[in-house]
């Protein structure tokens, strides 16, 4: 039998709150972009999620998001690579 674990999460804090970034969507995000203001996206979204590494040179790519929490105002989440 093969166990394979995930070792390639991380721990990421963040400012903002942990819904989609589309104007009038109040979902949790599912996504996020490795990119200066970590653009977060819900399933709903993916769309115009696919946008946003068009606008960016190099685009260090997607994160899931698999826990998130609040600390003093921060939000704190486990990601992991796409």
């Amino acid at each position: 039998m093969i166990t394979t674990a995930d070792t390639d999460s991380q721990t990421w804090i963040l400012t903002r709150f942990d819904t989609c970034d589309v104007d009038g969507c109040h979902n949790c995000a599912a996504i996020v972009a490795k990119v200066n203001d970590y653009d977060r996206f819900c399933e709903v979204h993916l769309d115009v999620a696919a946008r946003v590494a068009l606008h960016h040179p190099v685009f260090p790519g997607w994160y899931r998001i698999d826990d998130s929490s609040t600390s003093d105002g921060q939000l704190v989440v486990e990601v992991h690579p796409l």
